[in-house]
């Protein structure tokens, strides 16, 4: 370790777009302003050359040969200016070139924007960045001096051009970022972090393992790897200035300003850690600071001031969110036992029936890797069944097979081992053909039908790796399909979990960069989906690679289209080591084959794609990932929430977790139960009720980056109390969850929230205006800003409350989600008595599965007036044709108000609440 930081930086050239600094040993600083709120920032060090492309930034729509080699670093900045622009025009009227200051001595430059101001001071022969906001004048983000941009100059890979590695790849060490540090800031977002919310006082670690069992309060690293959080700087004071250090200079702040947050983006996919002032030094103070194996540095920094609007702006910045299918809101059966069974299939197909029995919906099976296992050697092969191997020709030729599918059928039911051989062009062409039925499912196709037709569908689970007994190892290695190690010009060998627990075999990682990796890879999905697989499980996807210096080919872009540009793109590209691009960026180009395998195979079809590791890139393809392999405990079902909503945070709307643990003892009875919120069957029905909630939900995921489960902190940061809430979420805007976590517990004590001064979005409404809150289950209504305890027995769904102004579409109870069976619409308002207010909510619906699928849209509004509540439907969008052809409004439990829908007056229901009917006006 050589640590280095840079000194003595001069302004280099005219330039404003981007404003560029360089000292004397080559070190350059670029700020390159993109929009009102959004500063991008880089630190070459000298003789370094940064990536040339960039996996993560990608606010425009991809292409085949993008999701490989990646986006221009320099087009994908461009094209988040002209976002940026986008934005800025629609929210104010139109963004304007920054404006640069310079100081009378020349030591300070200052780029400003209608809402922020980045200052580059260069006073004592340093380089500091200051970040102000305009609105408030408060410094929210400061370089700390004297070392900001550090970086290793030590000799930290030995690889480079004579070990293979291409030109500008092979580097020594690695880069930093320190920032100063306040107490009146707070930190979240960073991925799935352990709990609690906060992330201040903690460093974590930016790398992914495969965290069998992990401990949810203490484990780091666990499976996701997202270099961004957010900052929420508080109100009780401004950030620590230079105004008052050797800088001089700094921008008086406004007394006791509302809370506002900025968000801090760094584009790498390399190990590193983020530390929120974990690290204690008397010499530099309190701080936070970015470390990465990178070669070089590469940062965005957004400005809200509300936490929503940056979170908007990084689902700007690195694309939005996949959509759902909506099948996948229902119940999503799972249990490893059913394909480790040596009667498999029998017990998969009588699955159905047990559902039926018990009443219980389901719309999805995740088949486990059970299904690849090899009878005789207990290993997990990829793309086979049991011992019945087979893989579809790419490309399918007259000379391969006349009737694929016919024989690949006629394979499963029959074969137990076919051999194929991978030629020079990357299509597979069959050489062997014996053996005797597939053990334990002989018959696939047979089985997904069964499934199909009773309203199931199945995910099938796939592994990023071949054991060296795979049949296919031989003839993927001699095309290099794998990542390489370059010194022994052969694939990268490790261990990998081949059998039952614990067990591991030699084995190698695919290199979904490389062009017979991606290509294998894909056909492998498409093979699965040609037999009746509706979606694709990636799993143990972390790519636990044990040499930096290994590599990537980064060719495959030819094999994705015929664009003559991606092909010499492809053709000119150098292997990348492991260590300087990143295990993530395998974690994301396998979420990217597989989806393309999908669109592929299927175009109408919208892809059902779960990943287990994630980061920054793949969100864009798989749109459901989950909390791994959890313990059953009560300790995990409290610590798994805060979780999730970090990983909201981070552009994963589509969370979840293994309801009742996936490792450790059966969890007891209470536990499961509490798990699922209540009863089972009840607590799945109103689940499929809230569907359409959920939904509309998603359609805001995916255009917005906005979670579906959210901290409070989001829509109340000017709470104090919030900040710290970990615990409870709310459930879009306006629904508060609060699951009972502790054994034993019949009462729950709740946080309700209170507006502050930001508007709604931030929390507000302001005005002093009380913040009302309705017990979902009696009607009861309570101001927030305080603590309520209320009752929650067994046999209730947990506490929930809904904030006033709330509107919740629910729907039927169905087998399974259909378009067919959904029949009726009720919304439940809340509006509490005596508001004079406006409650709306744009539903949107589709049918739920096609790509690109016609929207309808649908304005839900309810105004309060003295004893009486009026409610109506209105068209916003007409591009999909519903079941139901009317909506019900329903007032909560013991409210006596009447309802009333364009002139026609509500009646009560037989539960004593008052209800009234729309129809629907399409």
């Amino acid at each position: 370790m050589k640590l280095r930081v840079p000194q003595g930086f001069r302004r280099d050239g005219d330039s404003v777009l981007p404003l560029r600094f360089r000292n004397a040993e080559g070190s350059v600083v670029e700020v390159h302003v993109l929009g009102d709120s959004l500063v991008r920032v880089q630190h070459i060090p000298p003789g370094r050359t940064p990536l040339p492309a960039t996996h993560t930034v990608r606010p425009h729509a991809a292409t085949a040969a993008s999701n490989v080699l990646g986006v221009p670093r320099a087009a994908a900045a461009a094209a988040a200016a002209a976002a940026a622009a986008a934005t800025d025009a629609a929210d104010a009227g139109g963004s304007m070139r920054p404006e640069l200051a310079v100081s009378p001595d020349g030591a300070t430059y200052t780029l400003s924007t209608p809402a922020l101001a980045v200052a580059v001071r260069l006073a004592n022969n340093d380089l500091v960045l200051e970040w102000t906001s305009r609105a408030t004048g408060r410094v929210f983000l400061c370089d700390l001096a004297f070392r900001a941009y550090e970086f290793d100059a030590g000799n930290g890979h030995k690889g480079g051009a004579s070990a293979g590695v291409g030109v500008g790849v092979g580097f020594v060490g690695g880069v930093h970022h320190y920032v100063r540090h306040a107490a009146s800031t707070a930190y979240f977002g960073a991925g799935e972090r352990a709990s609690p919310l906060s992330l201040a006082g903690r460093r974590v670690r930016l790398e992914t393992t495969d965290a069998l069992g992990y401990d949810p309060e203490r484990s780091d690293p666990l499976y996701k790897h997202v270099p961004a959080y957010y900052g929420l700087v508080r109100g009780a004071g401004p950030h620590p200035s230079p105004a008052k250090s050797s800088h001089g200079g700094g921008t008086p702040a406004a007394a006791h300003p509302p809370a506002e947050a900025y968000g801090v983006m760094y584009d790498s996919l390399a190990a590193g850690v983020l530390d929120f002032a974990c690290h204690i030094d008397a010499l530099w103070g309190s701080f936070t600071s970015f470390q990465s194996r990178a070669p070089t540095l590469d940062y965005y920094v957004v400005l809200g001031p509300r936490l929503d609007q940056c979170v908007a702006a990084f689902a700007r910045l690195l694309g939005t969110p996949a959509l759902v299918p909506k099948y996948a809101l229902g119940y999503l059966a799972s249990s490893m036992g059913y394909a480790e069974a040596e009667d498999a299939q029998d017990q998969i197909e009588r699955f159905p029936d047990l559902c039926a029995r018990w009443r219980i919906p389901c719309d999805l099976l995740h088949l486990s890797s059970g299904y690849t296992v090899d009878g005789d050697t207990g290993a997990r092969n990829v793309f086979t069944w049991n011992r019945c191997e087979w893989y579809p020709p790419s490309p399918i030729t007259p000379s391969c097979l006349v009737n694929w599918s016919q024989m690949r059928i006629w394979l499963c039911r029959h074969a137990t081992r076919v051999v194929w051989r991978l030629t020079r062009d990357c299509a597979m062409r069959p050489m062997v053909i014996s053996g005797d039925a597939s053990r334990r499912f002989p018959d696939p196709p047979r089985m997904f039908k069964r499934l199909r037709d009773a309203g199931i569908r199945v995910a099938a689970n796939v592994k990023p790796w071949l054991l060296s007994g795979h049949p296919q190892y031989a003839a993927l290695a001699r095309a290099r399909g794998f990542v390489w190690d370059p010194e022994a010009d052969a694939p990268s060998e490790t261990r990998l979990w081949s059998a039952g627990a614990g067990a591991t075999a030699s084995g190698s990682y695919m290199d979904l960069s490389s062009a017979a990796g991606r290509a294998f890879w894909k056909a492998g999905v498409k093979a699965l989906m040609d037999v009746g697989v509706a979606g694709i499980w990636n799993d143990n996807n972390e790519f636990e690679l044990h040499d930096d210096d290994h590599t990537y080919a980064m060719d495959a872009a030819p094999l994705v289209g015929d664009d003559a540009a991606a092909a010499a793109a492809a053709a000119a590209a150098t292997p990348v080591a492991v260590g300087v691009a990143g295990r993530a960026l395998q974690t994301v180009l396998m979420a990217s084959a597989s989806y393309e395998a999908m669109v592929e195979h299927s175009p109408a079809v919208r892809p059902f794609l779960i990943t287990r590791s994630s980061s920054p890139g793949a969100h864009r393809f798989a749109c459901q990932t989950w909390s791994g392999d959890n313990h059953s405990s009560w300790q995990t079902l409290k610590h798994n929430i805060p979780m999730g909503l970090n990983a909201g945070l981070s552009l994963m709307p589509g969370y979840g977790h293994d309801v009742g643990g996936f490792v450790g003892p059966r969890p007891e009875p209470e536990l499961f139960v509490r798990w699922v919120v209540d009863i089972v069957r009840d607590a799945i029905e109103l689940r499929y009720q809230l569907i359409p909630y959920l939904y509309t939900l998603h359609h805001e995921a995916s255009a917005t980056g906005m979670p579906v489960i959210r901290p409070l902190v989001l829509h109340f940061q000017d709470d104090p109390a919030a900040h710290e809430a970990s615990f409870e979420f709310l459930l879009g805007r306006g629904l508060l969850v609060a699951s009972v976590v502790e054994r034993g517990a019949r009462q729950r004590s709740v946080y309700l929230p209170r507006r502050g001064a930001l508007g709604d979005g931030g929390g507000g409404g302001g005005g002093g205006a009380p913040t009302r809150w309705c017990n979902v289950w009696t009607g009861a209504w309570v101001d927030g800003g305080q603590t309520v305890t209320v009752p929650v027995p067994l046999e209730q769904h947990g506490a929930l409350f809904a904030l006033s102004g709330t509107l919740v579409p629910t729907g039927p109870a169905m087998r399974c989600v259909a378009a067919a069976s959904d029949t009726a619409r009720c919304v439940w308002v809340f509006v509490a008595q005596g508001d004079d207010e406006l409650a709306e909510i744009e539903v949107v619906d589709d049918d739920g599965e096609t790509a690109d699928a016609p929207v309808l849209r649908l304005r839900m509004w309810a105004r309060a007036a003295p004893g009486i509540v009026r409610v109506g439907v209105d068209v916003v969008q007409d591009g999909f044709r519903p079941a139901y052809r009317a909506v019900e409004f329903v007032l909560p439990p013991c409210d006596e108000r009447d309802m009333e829908c364009a002139g026609a007056a509500g009646s009560r229901l037989p539960d004593g609440r008052m209800s009234v009917v729309c129809p629907l006006p399409l």
